[in-house]
C-alpha cells in the first residue's frame, strides 16, 4: 500500500505546480486498448505523477515525481507495466475518492469497514469497491461517481463525515485521498499521490464484503466502479459536502486567529518590556499595560490596578521619561476605570458587548480622567441594541428573505449553479423578478 517515504520520496508533497501549461491546453492521447480507455476516463490526472520500480512481493517502493505531463496512453502503459508501479495526484475535480487503510493500522478489519460504510451512507455515498491494495495486505476503499465533482469539497466531506463517526485520520492508520489540503497564498499546491488501482503484478485485488478475493481482472473492477458510481446519491453528497468545506473553513479561521492573538500578545509583550523610550508614551503605554492585563490575564478591579501600576513603575524609561510620576497611580486608576467602563478589551476568548459611544469619546473620557465629554448626538456612530431597528436594516433583512426564498426555489427547481459568478447572475436574475 502506498504510503509517504520520507527517504525516498520526498517529493510527494503539496508542492509547486511548475509543469502546468498556463496558454496552450494538450490535447490528452488515449491509449488503444477499450479497457484502458474507461480506466483513463476516470483514473488520470496529467501532473506530478509517481512511478517506482515494483519490489514484488514486499519492500517499500522508492517512488519518485514524474515532471512532464503524462498522456493518459503513457498512464495506461506504466499501469501495465509488470516491473513499475504508479501513482497519482487529483486535478480540481475528480470522479473517484479512495480511503487507505494501513495492514498494521487501527482500522484494517472489517468492523471498521463496516462502520465506514455506515458513515458515508449517511451523505449518499451507499457503494464502495474494496481492494486489496498491495502485497502488503492493506485495503483502499474506491468511492466512485457518476460525474465529476469539486476535489477539495469532496475531500472535506470525507473528512467531517469520518471525523464524526469516531475515527481518527492520521498517516499509517486512515487516510483520505483527496485529503484537505492546506491553502497557500504564494504556490500552487498539488494533492498528495496514491498508487492507481488494479495495477498486474502489484498485489492488488478486488475483494468481495467478507474481505475475500474475487477478481484480479481491471475489466471487472471497472464494471464495479460504474455500478457504485450509479447509485451514489450525488444531490445529497453535494449538499453535505458544501457543509462541510463551511466547517473546515471555519475551523482553519480559528487556528489562524488563534496564531493571529498569539502575535498580538507578543507584541504588546515587546512593548511592555522595553517601557518608555520616550516623552509622551505615557497613555500609549498604560492602555497597553490595562489592556494585557484584561485580556491575557483576566484581571479586575483592584488586582487591574495593581498590576498596571507595578508594571508601570517598574518599567524600562519610565523614571527618565515620565512626567506622570507624582500622578502615576491617579491616570492607572482612570483607564483602569475607563476601559471597564467602556469594555474596550474583554478576557480572551469572550463576546465584548457594545456599548453607547464611540471608540474617540471612551478615549478622551479617560485623558480627562474619567470626565463625562460633550459631544454632539450625530458623533455617536454606534447603534446599542435596544434602539428600534433603522430603515436601512429592516430593508436589508427585507432583501435577505427574498433572497432566502429565491435560493430554496432555485435548488428544489433548476438547481444552483456551481460557479460563485454564475450563481450570483442566477440568484440576480431571479430576484429581479420577483
Amino acid at each position: 500500500m502506498f504510503q509517504e517515504n520520507l527517504g525516498a520520496d520526498v517529493e510527494n508533497k503539496p508542492q509547486l505546480s511548475l509543469s502546468q501549461p498556463l496558454k496552450k491546453k494538450i490535447k490528452p492521447h488515449l491509449p488503444a486498448e477499450s479497457v484502458g480507455k474507461r480506466y483513463v476516463e476516470r483514473f488520470w490526472h496529467p501532473f506530478g505523477a509517481i512511478v517506482a520500480p515494483n519490489q514484488a512481493q514486499g519492500g517499500k517502493p522508492a517512488w519518485r515525481t514524474i515532471d512532464h505531463y503524462l498522456h493518459p496512453s503513457q498512464l495506461w502503459k506504466l499501469h501495465q507495466d509488470k516491473s513499475k508501479l504508479v501513482g497519482l495526484r487529483f486535478d480540481n475535480t475528480t470522479r473517484y475518492a479512495t480511503i487507505d487503510l494501513d495492514f498494521f493500522g487501527d482500522y484494517h478489519n472489517l468492523e471498521s469497514i463496516n462502520r465506514i460504510k455506515g458513515a458515508l451512507e449517511d451523505i449518499g455515498i451507499v457503494d464502495i469497491i474494496i481492494l486489496q491494495s498491495s502485497f502488503s495486505g492493506g485495503y483502499h476503499l474506491i468511492l466512485t461517481f457518476a460525474s465529476p465533482l469539486p476535489t477539495f469539497t469532496l475531500a472535506c466531506a470525507l473528512e467531517i463525515t469520518l471525523r464524526n463517526a469516531g475515527f481518527v485520520l492520521r498517516q499509517g492508520h486512515l487516510e483520505i485521498f483527496p485529503y484537505t489540503k492546506a491553502y497557500s497564498e504564494k504556490q500552487i499546491t498539488n494533492y498528495k499521490a496514491i498508487r492507481c488501482p488494479m495495477q498486474p503484478g502489484s498485489g492488488s485485488f478486488l475483494l468481495d464484503n467478507d474481505l475475500q478475493p474475487i477478481s484480479d481482472s481491471v475489466s471487472v473492477f471497472l464494471d464495479y466502479c460504474d455500478r457504485a458510481a450509479s447509485r451514489q446519491d450525488l444531490t445529497k453528497l453535494k449538499r453535505i459536502a458544501k457543509k462541510a468545506k463551511k466547517q473546515i473553513t471555519r475551523e482553519r479561521y480559528r487556528k489562524q486567529e488563534s496564531a493571529d492573538v498569539a502575535q498580538w500578545r507578543t507584541n504588546w509583550e515587546e512593548i511592555i518590556a522595553s517601557g518608555w523610550t520616550g516623552r509622551e508614551q505615557t497613555n500609549t503605554l498604560l492602555q497597553i499595560f490595562v489592556g494585557y492585563g484584561i485580556v491575557f490575564l483576566d484581571l479586575e478591579g483592584e488586582k487591574l490596578v495593581e498590576f498596571c501600576l507595578s508594571t508601570a513603575i517598574n518599567a524600562p524609561g519610565c523614571t527618565k521619561n515620565c512626567r506622570h510620576q507624582h500622578e502615576i497611580e491617579a491616570r492607572v486608576r482612570d483607564w483602569v476605570e475607563c476601559t471597564t467602563r467602556h469594555q474596550w478589551y474583554t478576557p480572551y476568548a469572550s463576546y465584548p458587548k457594545r456599548p453607547l459611544g464611540t471608540f474617540a469619546n471612551t478615549y478622551a473620557l479617560a485623558l480627562a480622567g474619567g470626565r463625562e465629554v460633550k459631544k454632539s448626538p450625530e458623533i455617536d456612530n454606534v447603534i446599542p441594541f435596544e434602539k428600534p431597528k433603522s430603515q436601512n436594516q429592516e430593508r436589508s433583512e427585507r432583501s435577505q428573505k427574498r433572497i432566502q426564498s429565491i435560493v430554496k426555489a432555485l435548488e428544489s427547481d433548476t438547481g444552483l449553479k456551481e460557479g460563485v459568478t454564475e450563481r450570483g447572475k442566477q440568484i440576480s436574475a431571479e430576484h429581479k423578478l420577483v
